[in-house]
């Protein structure tokens, strides 16, 4: 099975606020001066700089869930609990690796297939098997 990056960009909050962001320092950059014309204009490194950051953490989330459905271990789990504060929240679950109970969360933002999601569903987990605790709930992110 495939991720899907449009549900990367959806459900994973990090990774849509980076991908927010991005244009929005650069509307600030051009737009700000033209509000507040006694201010003075911004360089151009601040936003490049911003933007740059922005995009590697943009990949880094990306990859993670890229590597996981590539390399990662499949568990089956049960979600533990799912917070929201408007429109992102926390989502927890644990599952059995080893003998051993692991229990583990990921921040989500507010998608119809997240609140499908309640404490005692049974979910597909996909895993790092060297840090159990890096997991994903498979369906929120598949093609």
């Amino acid at each position: 099975m495939k991720y899907s990056l449009r549900k990367i960009l959806s459900t994973d909050w990090p990774a849509l606020a980076a991908s927010f962001g991005i244009p929005i320092i650069w509307v600030i950059h051009f737009v700000f001066p033209h509000l507040q014309q006694s201010a003075l204009p911004l360089s151009l490194w601040f936003p490049a700089s911003i933007s740059a950051a922005l995009i590697i953490w943009l990949i880094w989330r990306i990859s993670r869930v890229a590597r996981l459905f590539a390399h990662g271990q499949i568990a089956t789990g049960q979600v533990t609990d799912l917070t929201l504060a408007k429109d992102r929240g926390r989502l927890e679950f644990a599952f059995e690796y080893q003998g051993k109970q692991v229990s583990t969360w990921m921040p989500i933002h507010q998608t119809k297939a997240v609140l499908s999601l309640t404490p005692g569903t049974t979910v597909e987990v996909l895993f790092d098997k060297n840090y159990p605790t890096r997991a994903i709930v498979k369906h929120l992110y598949a093609a």
